[in-house]
């Protein structure tokens, strides 16, 4: 992790970031497998969508899941402002995150605690 740049992220919470050189394509699939330091982890999911000052200010996929098994997912797209579903997992100590990407969205394609 020494090689990912510290910083706060969207949802206020200390973070890595990771760019995914030459970005993503449809269908593409972002695996993350870990486990937990704390009581939650959140992912983020930045476009290179540019505002006017050229800041990256697009979010569409926000990613939170607690150790005692509680998930949220908020989607940001064009058409839909904010989207979000909760859900519920075993509690755990590690997990895995699919996220699919497509032409104008993200999709959780699971979350399984271990």
């Amino acid at each position: 992790m020494d090689n990912y740049p510290y910083e706060e992220g969207n949802s206020g919470e200390p973070c890595f970031s990771y760019e995914i050189p030459g970005g993503l394509l449809p269908k593409d699939v972002i695996e993350i497998t870990g486990h937990f330091l704390g009581d939650k982890i959140t992912i983020e999911v930045l476009s290179e969508k540019q505002a006017g000052n050229n800041e990256s200010t697009a979010m569409p996929l926000q990613l939170t899941l607690t150790d005692r098994g509680k998930w949220s997912v908020i989607a940001y797209t064009e058409k839909v402002t904010r989207q979000m579903i909760t859900g519920n997992a075993p509690a755990t100590d590690e997990f895995q995150i699919r996220i699919v990407a497509f032409e104008t969205a993200f999709e959780v394609s699971s979350i399984i605690c271990k």
